[in-house]
């Protein structure tokens, strides 16, 4: 069996990726002590990039933070963006199907079964076509652009749907070493890191 055999039917591959998701999550648990240090440098960095954009009125897609996770739940109302004409939305991870949405933030929300809170699904939904910018959520990001999701696959199916969309990791740094891929993965086009938002490496 050749080593893309292995990689298809969930072998060497499939391994390299269970191995890089205990050492993010392990990464994630030792960075808890400073989370909310950490956070508002990432939202910091995003504010400055958002406001040297050449563009106003951008639609960007947020999400809600699960534990560990980078909370970007405060960008939406920091006050450095009021006069960008921001349109903000948040993702909503449906009971059955892969198919994310995007509503308003000031959706009525509900509690996902996994903690974090999203809108309900009578909520209205924001068109993809509208959609400008999506800040990624993720275990783990390569400087080039590569991310390492939990493996359910939601973000690259909706990403996939909006490729002139400017896809933004959010991490708190991104890891030594190249995380494996596979065709279907979309790569982000910038990263956020506490402090500064960097292109990725071509």
């Amino acid at each position: 069996m050749t080593a893309a055999s292995r990689a298809r039917s969930g072998g060497e591959f499939n391994s390299t990726k269970t191995e890089w998701r205990r050492r993010a999550n392990a990464d994630r648990q030792r960075n808890l002590p400073r989370r909310k240090q950490l956070d508002t440098g990432i939202r910091l960095a995003l504010c400055q990039w958002f406001r040297a954009a050449p563009r106003r009125g951008l639609t960007v897609v947020t999400f809600s933070a699960m534990e560990g996770e980078p909370d970007l739940g405060p960008l939406v109302d920091h006050e450095s963006l009021a006069t960008l004409g921001l349109t903000f939305g948040i993702t909503r991870t449906p009971d059955e199907g892969w198919d994310l949405t995007v509503h308003p933030v000031d959706s009525e929300l509900e509690t996902h079964r996994f903690g974090y809170r999203q809108p309900v699904a009578s909520s209205p939904v924001i068109p993809e076509t509208t959609i400008d910018v999506v800040l990624v959520p993720g275990l783990a990001f390569d400087r080039r652009g590569n991310r390492l999701g939990f493996g359910a696959g939601y973000y690259d199916r909706f990403l996939a749907r909006i490729p002139g969309a400017i896809r933004v990791g959010i991490t708190d740094g991104p890891v030594d070493g190249v995380l494996p891929s596979e065709t279907h993965d979309i790569p982000m086009t910038h990263l956020t890191t506490p402090g500064a938002v960097i292109d990725v490496v071509k």
